[in-house]
């Protein structure tokens, strides 16, 4: 497959999206420009319901900005589609032919159900949660779905979004209005109970969009949060409730100034936070989940899976995203799958002996800390257990969620239990002690592992553990005469001695 550039333009009724991606090995996607215009077309139709030529002037000039931008990358192709401020315009096929007619697009009107099932699509390849309900909030319209597995099951798309709430209610008003935001919420909620499906599940929401993010965003800043990132991060309705309270105590210009706030979105983040709300307390979800993905990845891998089936399949996402996440940073592939192979032959040899207990859970930890080990030497070799740390913890890992994030950053940084501790530090409250001591021997055991691999041909083609008296032994039988494996493994012994709570003889051959 040839590396190449894919451009999409998203009009919205809150804002028209240029985003152009590059099309790496193994259909990786990366973003390399961004462009947001937050033009508000939903504020240019008339009182028939018409998209005026104002508006369509506005948008025609944001399209040929676009164009300039796209000649620069040269993508392979340019997908532009438009959502629910044109679906809604009573002249919306005129509209149409007018932008075709002075721009170089073709812009595809999605329906309802093609929007709300393309976030749905992203989601659901994108993350690890089988059953859900989605949530989009755009400028003009907000999308609900509930899918199970790859299934979309029910979709809506509500004649409201944040532009629409805020000109219903809070038109000339303060952002944190009582009356408004009480009127508001009211609307919303009966909205809602018109789709019989919108209920209790005992499922979470998974929200997309900026109006979910910033919301998010600002939350994090409200707690003192101690990592970057809003996808995968999460808030329960509690957590909605009080961001809403704090944001409603602020005037007009005291929102545009909050930091983690997008200044577009001051006068229209309360009617979002407010749905989000009432679409947390209607469902009775325990939890609403933030994800990067939304509308155009789901366009995006749609396409990719249509070249490639599977590219991007359904089950499997961790697996998926931690392959990518080699050739991001650039690790050998053969180098970390014989670390893993090596792990998992001790962690066999341990569980034989009845000193490790046979987990999914421990298989997943060293899985991920084989693979990623020492992922941030690719910045500096030095300090590269740092660099992995923050690396990892502070990126967008698709099928991951924070804590989950963090797990994979404590075990591929794993150096010595000092650095694990300092590292852990701020999220010792995350998890409980049996865990950390499950993460820790999982980190010691990838550690020693690693310190074996030293000569790639040196393969191992026998090892024991061997209890003698008040130790063991480990015999390991290699290829090769294993000189560089013994001075590295003599100096990591006490990883492995950490594990068995015993000291350990090593016994190299060949």
């Amino acid at each position: 497959m040839k590396r190449h550039k894919i451009a999409l333009i998203d009009i919205g009724s809150n804002s028209v999206r240029l985003v152009i991606h590059d099309i790496q090995k193994e259909y990786t996607y990366k973003e390399i420009q961004d462009i947001k215009m937050p033009i508000r077309l939903y504020q240019y139709l008339d009182e028939y319901g018409n998209l005026s030529q104002i508006g369509i002037d506005e948008l025609i000039k944001t399209l040929r900005i676009f164009e300039d931008i796209i000649k620069l990358y040269r993508p392979k192709k340019t997908i532009a589609t438009a959502t629910a401020v044109i679906r809604q315009a009573r002249n919306s096929s005129d509209v149409l032919k007018e932008l075709e007619q002075r721009s170089n697009f073709k812009i595809r009107l999605l329906s309802e159900k093609e929007e709300a099932a393309y976030g749905q699509y992203a989601v659901s390849h994108l993350t690890t949660f089988e059953e859900a309900y989605t949530v989009d909030m755009g400028g003009g319209s907000t999308e609900v779905t509930y899918y199970r597995g790859n299934e979309l099951i029910h979709s809506h798309s509500f004649p409201f979004g944040v532009v629409r709430l805020m000109e219903m209610f809070f038109q000339g008003k303060e952002p944190g209005d009582l009356e408004a935001m009480a009127a508001c919420e009211r609307y919303v909620k009966l909205q809602f109970k018109t789709q019989d499906w919108i209920h209790a599940r005992n499922v979470p929401i998974v929200a997309m969009g900026g109006s979910s993010r910033n919301m998010a965003s600002v939350h994090q800043r409200m707690v003192n949060y101690p990592i970057t990132g809003l996808h995968g991060y999460s808030m329960t309705v509690e957590n909605i409730k009080s961001t809403k309270f704090f944001l409603a105590a602020k005037s007009l210009k005291q929102l545009r100034d909050l930091d983690g706030l997008s200044r577009d979105r001051a006068d229209i983040i309360i009617p979002a936070t407010i749905t989000f709300q009432a679409l947390t307390e209607t469902t009775s979800a325990e939890r609403m989940y933030f994800v990067k993905e939304g509308l155009r990845e789901g366009l995006l891998i749609n396409m990719i899976n249509a070249e490639v089936p599977e590219t991007y399949p359904v089950s499997g996402i961790r697996k998926t995203s931690i392959a990518r996440l080699l050739v991001n940073y650039g690790i050998d592939p053969e180098n970390a799958k014989q670390r893993l192979k090596r792990v998992r032959l001790f962690q066999d040899l341990m569980i034989r002996a009845g000193l490790v207990i046979p987990s999914e859970q421990l298989n997943d930890y060293l899985y991920y800390a084989s693979m990623l080990y020492l992922a941030g030497s690719y910045i500096e070799a030095d300090d590269s257990s740092m660099h992995t740390f923050y690396l990892l913890a502070n990126s967008n890992i698709s099928g991951f969620k924070h804590r989950d994030r963090i797990i994979i950053a404590l075990l591929a940084s794993y150096k010595n239990k000092s650095l694990f501790n300092q590292y852990l530090t701020p999220f010792h409250d995350w998890f409980e002690d049996s865990e950390i001591e499950l993460i820790l021997k999982a980190g010691n055991l990838v550690r020693f592992c690693d310190a074996l691999n030293v000569i790639p041909m040196n393969k191992i083609e026998k090892a024991e553990l061997l209890k003698e008296g008040a130790k063991y032994r480990l015999r390991i039988k290699w290829s090769l005469t294993p000189y560089g494996e013994l001075s590295r493994a003599e100096r990591q012994k006490k990883k492995i001695e950490y594990i068995l709570g015993k000291k350990v003889i090593l016994d190299f051959y060949n």
